[in-house]
């Protein structure tokens, strides 16, 4: 064998035998700084807004929601009563309900993730073990069961058409695992993993160059758009960041929270965020990153100096053109109307907040805020 393939080998090896902090000095190093982490002002980020209600109507009444693809088709996972996935134009017209939640051949008991890989919906059901899949128009197409061990809770597609599958707790073949194009298992990633199940989403994140994937209690971000886990970005907190060697005890180890922990992650080519809770402080917060020349913001909260509309709290859903979405109920934004001063009206940038607050009622589907990054 020859000493470069060689070499190559022992790193894929050691990259799949557990998720301990990385040491390699190559990797991308993110730092950040838990005193730092406050408030910041839209306008360090944001460039532009701009508003896109969702049509309301009896077919799609939705409360607390996620925006699981934003594109030429907006697809819309509700998180409340109205459990269901929806499917509107860019436009923001209704257009269908996809699948239904039940027990039935044809339905999925939960949606713990929802992917559109070219024309077709990929519910991620955790509970059951199963994806369901279904044409745009939300008819059922087809359903696959998964014998790993563990619970899904994320997919990708791979150039070859083969799949990544994240789980939220380690099978016996590891915590990431790589299958063919009907989901049959052909290799694992991370077998030394303890067992220990994770509530958050686990996504995997795919960007126009690069498929990521984090697990929650590591600090080192993977590339696995070859196929292989490789090491590829560090998020360094300085005195907080968890010690060489450190991994995730079996069970729910209270050692795993001592530390700040990933719970989202979002990526474009040219940005990165990720969502971090630091539970010693029961802190939240956001990580915006932009390769081009390392600027780091963290941010518990936006303050809207861009259009003195309102502000944005938790988790900012990051698109491929590099703007992020954020969905806003009708009674934040008429809340906020309310408490606008006769000058932030009057301000010729608040044009578009003004117009938008102005045609919607309490009982309207939210708003998309959409802003574009800096």
């Amino acid at each position: 064998m020859k000493p470069i393939n060689f070499l190559f080998c022992i790193y894929i090896l050691i990259s799949q035998s557990g998720m301990g902090q990385s040491i390699n000095e190559n990797l991308i190093r993110v730092k950040g700084d838990l005193t730092k982490i406050g408030p910041k002002k839209m306008s360090e980020i944001i460039s532009d807004i701009r508003y896109l209600p969702l049509e309301t109507n009896s077919e799609c009444l939705i409360g607390y929601m996620n925006v699981k693809v934003f594109d030429k088709n907006i697809i819309i996972k509700c998180n409340d009563e109205g459990d269901g996935i929806y499917r509107f134009s860019d436009q923001g017209k209704f257009l269908n309900k996809i699948g239904n939640k039940g027990r039935g051949p044809e339905e999925y008991v939960d949606d713990k993730e929802v992917h559109l890989i070219r024309d077709t919906i990929f519910v991620v059901s955790n509970f059951s073990n199963t994806i369901i899949c279904y044409s745009l128009e939300g008819k059922f197409l087809k359903r696959y069961h998964l014998n790993l061990n563990g619970d899904p809770a994320s997919i990708v597609n791979l150039p070859d058409n083969s799949y990544m599958v994240a789980l939220s707790s380690t099978s016996k073949s590891g915590r990431l695992i790589k299958t063919n194009s009907s989901f049959q298992s052909i290799s694992g990633f991370f077998k030394d993993l303890p067992v220990r199940y994770s509530p958050y989403p686990l996504p995997l994140t795919k960007s126009n160059n690069r498929i990521l994937y984090f697990y929650t209690v590591s600090d080192t971000i993977y590339d696995v758009s070859c196929g292989n886990p490789l090491p590829y970005i560090f998020i360094d907190f300085g005195k907080n960041k968890k010690p060489n060697g450190f991994v995730s005890k079996p069970g729910d180890s209270k050692d795993d929270y001592e530390y700040p922990i990933i719970t989202n992650l979002g990526a474009s080519n040219d940005f990165l965020n990720l969502l971090y809770f630091y539970m010693p402080e029961r802190l939240t917060w956001n990580v915006l990153y932009r390769f081009k020349d390392e600027k780091v913001v963290q941010f518990t909260d936006l303050i809207n100096d861009v259009d003195n509309g309102s502000n944005i709290e938790g988790y900012v859903k990051l698109t491929n053109d590099n703007q992020i979405i954020v969905p806003l109920h009708a009674t934040t934004i008429i809340d906020r109307y309310s408490k606008m001063t006769k000058t932030e009206k009057s301000d010729p940038k608040s044009r578009r907040f003004i117009e938008i607050a102005s045609k919607i009622s309490p009982e309207s589907n939210p708003v998309l805020m959409i802003c574009k990054l800096k």
